[in-house]
């Protein structure tokens, strides 16, 4: 009697599994939806007959009323190429996501280029870097830039159209974090077989379809001959005109199953950097923790003097004599346990000579300054990070990451103003400590729960003098020889965050985050005047001793829903920061508390197949927490310039609005995106100035309604009877806001930037390839005087393939200036020239390298402040020519 009861049961089971009502799901192939894909509902029994049903317009299908068991469907289509898939006992199957590949059909007398953009999934592109290597690429850095849809600004940070680039992986190991620049720059080209595109990319292993994320991030597949053996490249350059520049590095590297290893050594004098940007490799490693807690929080930045002059090139204006030296490692330490090493040292010497007439032409108050800066710097960064990932199981995770920084810098300046000369000392020696633990647990396939502490410390004292003093209209002194300036500058943060994620459906993800931070932050400044006879006097409102605690405390929700076409996420913050402040240890102290509530909404809808619209609404409400806009008293800043801050701060609010077209995507023809956006800060700080021509005085205050607005268009454009791609952008932004001057009043200060840029670069499998380009910024300032510039550069770079063995290029800049107020234009031409021989590919290569052809040897700059015009003059580095030598084993 049993045994007809168990059959009935596992009959029940199973139609219950393979014979469900309803059998739905969406079909994709490359970046778009499959129209008019047949699919075939396969059953169990044979003899039953096919049924049937094709895709529609958005890549759906549905099939009702199923009353017979079946095993699996199959996808056939003149587009794509056919498919099977089978269903596993208790599979759903009422919401199906199918990825098909499209079908590549060669007729007669018919020639299909192959795509140089590969989709292998929904959220992965890949690309060969053959396809767009053109000869002249050293590093992966290079490569990148030559990609339609990849921009690279100066610090080496990556974009993919608006978003920034998490991760750079080595075979899907994240060997980097956010220091990704370090691989960028110094990994050989030789190394990798393909790249990567991985969008909706997860940090968090266990949060994979659970999170719904946006971010980017990049993988490169090396190739399978340089995996599990040592292998690198070797590469050493002398100039023979004029015979004082060099430029060496070394790669070493080893990419096994259980361990990975990469050591970089590089030194040069020719004005290329080793390391761009140090300080944001140390400072932004640990900022994707839950709640983004102790994002940005660091101690101020004083007295920086780093030469950063806008759109040009640093290398031709950087004498400099770098030196860098790197490991990297990751170590599978046991099976549930993995081990992440990164650490650098960076010495850097830099040397510039800089030449200004500063114009100021107010209301009442008009002067000029001349002056002149020959300035030298040494530092030395040291950077050490571990990280240890521990799985306590396949639900839980365990996350240490702890770093450790230290920075010294000596700097020393001989600087003339209005032709009376006077010499500027500088010490700095700072260091940063930072602690994160992260647990992670994955409660179910559509729950997780994590929790972070983070402890950081930092120091960073300023040892400031002035000799030959300046000043004596400030100080109503004339005895005075010299000044010195000594700053304590520390911050102590501690922080806890909990998040818990639930995917409620595969269109429904919900978020809620709790977060808890304290910060105490010192800040004590001791200005001091000297005499001839060393006797020392201390100037109280130049001084400052001042400590703020902080605690903030945050609870944020966030929900996101999603259709067919329409994505739309509001969030919600409720926040409460209580803000202690003490002037002296004698003062009272005074508190504040402020409460805060920031709603946003964020959309995106799908228009047609290529095209998406995007748009965001954010109301903030938050307080200023920088410890130098609460200064009671005046302090230093650098350049004569001294600034005093708030008695205090109340709560301030914005408002930001958005909205994003875009049609296609980096691997389609034709890319567009449209961006418009405004801004409205209903409170903002601004300056009160005293302006001298001698010294600059500026106290902060609190104004009301500051509006910024912008927009932007890119469009990229592959045309198949140039063989290349066309880029054109147009930004447009426009701000306005108000400050005061004694003896002026309230300035309203309108702030206009246009800028239009065309560029063309072939792909052409010939011996011949070009890169093209122009571009223009029109800037005004009005302040009630109206100020314009306008500046630009066009280039024309050429590569020539003579042979297998043999390459040349060639690279012309010509940057432009123009001032219609001074009748001035200035116009630089640059030229560099290269050539490759390679021996026996890719083992050894020689190269021949000119740069500055035309030996220009200044170039002039102008910047338009609310204020003042300021125009500057920068000694530039000399013609070089150069031989070389690169070896890969």
């Amino acid at each position: 009697m049993y045994k007809p009861l168990l059959f009935l049961f596992i009959l029940l089971l199973s139609d219950s599994v393979f014979g469900q009502d309803v059998v739905r799901g969406r079909i994709n192939v490359m970046d778009g939806p499959a129209v008019s894909v047949r699919v075939d509902l396969l059953f169990s029994d044979s003899t039953i007959r096919k049924q049937f049903v094709f895709t529609d317009r958005l890549g759906l299908f549905q099939f009702n009323k199923i009353s017979t068991a079946i095993r699996g469907l199959q996808f056939s289509g003149m587009q794509v190429e056919s498919k099977t898939i089978f269903f596993k006992e208790g599979e759903l199957l009422n919401n199906l996501d199918i990825e098909l590949q499209p079908k590549v059909v060669q007729l007669s007398e018919v020639f299909v280029k192959p795509k140089m953009f590969k989709k292998l999934s929904r959220d992965t592109v890949e690309l060969d870097p053959q396809q767009f290597a053109q000869g002249d690429e050293r590093h992966i850095e290079d490569l990148l830039k030559k990609i339609p849809g990849i921009q690279i600004d100066r610090t080496g940070l990556i974009k993919i159209g608006n978003q920034v680039v998490e991760r750079v992986m080595l075979d899907g190991d994240d060997m980097f974090g956010k220091g990704y620049k370090l691989l960028t720059q110094s990994l050989t080209l030789q190394a990798v077989d393909k790249i990567q595109i991985l969008q909706r990319h997860a940090n968090n292993k266990l949060l994979k379809g659970i999170e719904r994320s946006d971010r980017i991030a990049i993988n490169l597949k090396l190739k399978d001959d340089v995996k599990r053996r040592w292998h690198g490249s070797l590469f050493g350059a002398g100039s023979v005109l004029p015979s004082k520049y060099y430029d060496a590095n070394v790669n070493l590297m080893n990419f096994g199953k259980k361990s990975k290893y990469y050591f970089i050594g590089a030194m040069n004098n020719k004005g290329a950097e080793t390391l761009r940007y140090v300080d944001d490799i140390i400072l932004t490693q640990e900022d994707d923790l839950p709640g983004q807690l102790g994002k940005d929080i660091n101690t101020p930045s004083l007295l920086e003097t780093e030469l950063k002059i806008p759109q040009f090139s640093s290398s031709r204006s950087n004498f400099n004599n770098d030196k860098l030296t790197a490991l990297h490692g990751t170590f599978r330490l046991k099976k549930n346990l993995k081990a992440k090493w990164m650490g650098f040292a960076n010495i850097k010497e830099n040397l510039y000579e800089q030449s200004s007439i500063t114009n100021v032409n107010l209301q009442d108050i008009q002067f000029e300054n001349s002056e002149s800066i020959h300035q030298k710097n040494k530092s030395i960064n040291l950077f050490a990070r571990l990280e240890l990932q521990y799985d306590l199981n396949e639900r839980e995770n365990l996350t240490y990451s702890g770093s450790i920084s230290q920075s010294n810098k000596d700097e020393l300046g001989d600087l003339m103003l209005n032709e009376r000369s006077f010499n500027e000392l500088m010490y700095k020696d700072g260091w940063n400590l930072n602690q994160n633990l992260l647990y992670t647990r994955k409660i179910d396939d559509r729950k997780a729960w994590l929790t972070a502490f983070k402890v950081k410390y930092q120091s960073s004292p300023i040892d400031y003098s002035m000799e030959n003093f300046q000043l004596q209209e400030l100080f109503n002194t004339n005895e005075t020889a010299k000044i010195f300036q000594q700053v304590d500058n520390n911050l102590a943060f501690y922080g806890l965050s909990s998040q818990y994620l639930h995917r409620l459906s595969n269109e429904r993800v919900l978020s809620v985050t709790l977060k808890n931070e304290n910060s105490k932050k010192k800040f004590r400044s001791a200005y001091q005047l000297i005499d001839s006879l060393n006797s020392i006097q201390q100037v109280d409102d130049f001084s400052n001793d001042l400590t703020t605690m902080e605690n903030t405390s945050k609870l944020m929700f966030e929900y996101s829903s999603r259709t067919q076409k329409l994505e739309w996420t509001p969030s919600i913050s409720f926040g409460h920061t209580y803000l202690r402040r003490i002037e002296s240890i004698e003062s009272e102290r005074k508190g504040s508390s402020h409460f805060f509530v920031s709603p946003a909404l964020k959309g995106r809808y799908s228009i047609h197949r290529k095209g998406e619209l995007q748009g965001a609404l954010i109301y903030q409400q938050f307080i200023n927490n920088a410890i130098l806009d609460y200064l009671p008293n005046y302090n230093h800043m650098g350049s004569r310039n001294f600034m005093k801050g708030l008695d205090d701060i109340g709560k301030q609010s914005s408002i930001a609005a958005n909205m994003n077209y875009i049609y296609g995507k980096m691997s389609d023809r034709l890319f567009i995106n449209f961006a418009n956006g405004y801004i409205l800060m209903f409170d903002y700080l601004s300056n009160h100035l005293n302006i001298h021509p001698q010294f600059s005085l500026s106290q902060l205050r609190q104004f009301k309604n500051k509006a910024t607005q912008f927009h932007q268009i890119e469009f990229n454009y592959y045309i198949d009877i140039l063989s290349g791609n066309v880029k054109l952008i147009y930004d447009y932004n426009k701000s306005k806001y108000e400050m005061s001057v004694e003896g002026e009043g309230i300035k309203h200060i309108r702030n206009t930037k246009n800028n239009i840029a065309v560029e063309y670069r072939s792909v052409w499998k010939s011996w011949f390839n070009m890169h093209m380009g122009w571009n223009r910024t029109y800037n005004v300032m009005d302040n009630g005087n109206k100020n314009e510039m306008t500046q630009g550069q066009g280039f024309v770079n050429f590569s020539l393939k003579i042979s297998p063995k043999l390459r040349t290029a060639l690279k012309n800049e010509l940057y432009f200036l123009d001032i219609p107020e001074n009748k001035e234009r200035n116009n630089y031409l640059f030229s560099d020239f290269s050539v490759y021989y390679e021996f026996k590919q890719p083992r050894l290569s020689l190269e021949l390298t000119a740069k500055n052809l035309l030996n220009v040897k200044h170039y002039k700059n102008v910047f338009l402040s609310d204020s003042y015009q300021a125009s500057m003059e920068y000694k530039l580095l000399p013609r070089q020519i150069m031989l070389g030598a690169h070896y890969s084993f």
